[in-house]
């Protein structure tokens, strides 16, 4: 919106403005305070091993394999466990309440002073933002997403200045890169602004050239420092997961269906069922935004950053945790949309009565069914890390019974294991393991002499689709060298995939010198 058609916001808005959305952050995370998700682990793990010397492993003594995907995020909780203030539930919190903070200031002020939108309106859909379920679940889970939402709205900033910030631009970008590696995509945005913005005059190069620099000069020293220490360019993780490919990139850009339903799944990660009605809704708005001259160049960061996050989500591969784990930034810039049109909106509802209700129902009814959403979230949260530190504790205690030198264990549950395990711990979701990520379900036969004739871990755990992945019972080393101390037929295996596999907790047989040691390892794991 023009901000010459605006009274300039009072000290009160000024105050209040990012205040209430920080307010609102708070009540709708309360839910969500005693967990973090163990996958965060992961991180604080090479975090705490960095500060305290041993390198960027994921346990003292093992090869460096990168297998986080977000090393500006290591780099800060590094520094705050070098100066002992790390704690693995509190300092995250208290991290993601900070950064929430900061977003929402800097957001508000962008919008209000930068953009032009209205203060009342942007206030209350930052509020929205603050309680919107993917926002606040991921933001408070201690993974990277409240430092990428932070320094998402920083680059909007950067960009939408009257005179745009090329070369902090460019940096931002480099950071978002270091932050989330998916991210990278978003380094595009800052050229095409200023092809579409400078039309190709003189002024471009400079534009481009300052951006270029500012990415390009820390993008390659991080570059170089993965490659010396990793002795790659690309991280494990990327390995072990995988990335998208030219055909996905095609889909996307010819909207062919396998794209066009994860856009349908992103706007649903912000309207639910109702996502239909409010693509219809911002589509009109838009066009009658650019129609009236109420958005112009100046605004079209904010839109192009949008599509840039929507592009990054949909090029991801598929995620197995609930709630948009990777939607992050697409939704912190759906809302910063919804400031800017939703005047535009209600004017096309003409009839002022229905004007003042509309917007007060909406958005009640939106507060009331994100936060109930985030406490049905909160009832069954995604691998609390407090589960598998105490499984953790269990396999230590397990080990102890043993009395064997140097044990092991194979699993797919990781952080809380590398945060609080004895043993060395080996990945068998591959993230921390360059051989499993390798060679599981695309070499098998290596697969298997890794695990049977070269790690021989002492105990392995596995459940669900890792059981799937890994097929030990196909190898008869398997049974002729552990004894299965629970196994079960795998419930989750035979509804997705329709086969009968044993899922469970086994020992090597040659560790077990004592038989009576079965029945005290399955007190000590806490087995049936």
């Amino acid at each position: 919106m023009s901000p010459e058609i605006h009274a300039q916001p009072t000290s009160r808005q000024h105050l209040w403005g990012p205040l209430a959305p920080w307010l609102v952050f708070v009540v709708a995370t309360w839910p969500l305070r005693a967990w973090i998700v163990d996958d965060a682990a992961i991180s604080f793990a090479y975090a705490h091993n960095f500060a305290t010397g041993h390198g960027l492993t994921s346990q003292p003594g093992v090869t460096p394999v990168e297998g986080y995907s977000n090393p500006l995020w290591v780099l800060v909780v590094a520094a705050l466990d070098a100066l002992r203030l790390f704690q693995p539930l509190w300092t995250p919190k208290l991290l993601a309440l900070a950064l929430a903070a900061a977003t929402f200031q800097l957001y508000w002020r962008t919008l209000v002073q930068t953009l032009g939108a209205q203060p009342r309106h942007t206030t209350v859909a930052l509020c929205l933002l603050a309680a919107a379920t993917p926002y606040t679940v991921w933001a408070t889970s201690g993974l990277e997403n409240p430092l990428l939402a932070f320094l998402l709205v920083a680059l909007l900033a950067a960009l939408s200045q009257p005179v745009p910030r090329w070369g902090l631009a460019g940096f931002l970008c480099a950071l978002l890169a270091m932050t989330r590696p998916d991210a990278l995509l978003l380094a595009a945005v800052p050229p095409l602004f200023a092809l579409l913005a400078l039309r190709f005059t003189r002024p471009i190069l400079a534009a481009l050239t300052r951006h270029t620099l500012g990415f390009g000069l820390p993008m390659a020293v991080f570059l170089a420092h993965r490659r010396a220490t990793f002795g790659h360019w690309l991280p494990n993780t990327h390995l072990a997961k995988g990335g998208p490919g030219l055909p996905q990139l095609l889909d996307l850009l010819l909207l062919r269906p396998p794209q066009t339903a994860r856009l349908v799944e992103l706007l649903e990660s912000v309207a639910g069922k109702l996502a239909a009605w409010v693509l219809l809704a911002l589509a009109v708005g838009l066009v009658a935004a650019w129609r009236s001259r109420r958005f112009t160049l100046r605004h079209l960061p904010l839109l192009l950053l949008l599509a840039a996050s929507a592009a990054q989500f949909v090029l991801m591969p598929a995620d197995w945790m609930p709630e948009y784990r990777f939607a992050t930034g697409f939704v912190v810039l759906f809302f910063g949309t919804v400031a800017l049109l939703w005047p535009v909106m209600l004017d096309a509802l003409h009839r002022p009565a229905i004007q003042r209700v509309a917007g007060p129902l909406v958005v009640a009814l939106a507060l009331l069914l994100d936060i109930k959403r985030t406490r049905t979230f909160a009832q069954q949260p995604t691998v609390p890390l407090a589960s598998i530190a105490q499984s953790a504790a269990q396999f230590n205690a397990a080990a102890a019974i043993l009395q064997v030198q140097h044990p092991s264990l194979l699993i797919p549950d990781l952080g809380g294991q590398l945060l609080d395990s004895k043993l060395r711990v080996y990945d068998l979701a591959m993230l921390c393991d360059e051989t499993i990520a390798r060679t599981l379900s695309k070499d098998q036969a290596k697969f298997y002499d890794y695990v049977f004739a070269q790690t021989k871990p002492t105990f392995i755990h596995m459940h669900d689709y890792w059981t799937h992945l890994a097929r030990l019972d196909e190898d008869p080393r398997f049974r002729r060298d552990y004894l299965a101390l629970r196994e079960y037929e795998d419930a989750d295996d035979k509804a997705r995939f329709g086969e009968s596999i044993q899922s469970g907790d086994f020992v090597r047989r040659d560790a077990v010198r004592d038989p009576r040691d079965v029945a005290r390892l399955k007190l000590a794991l806490k087995l049936p």
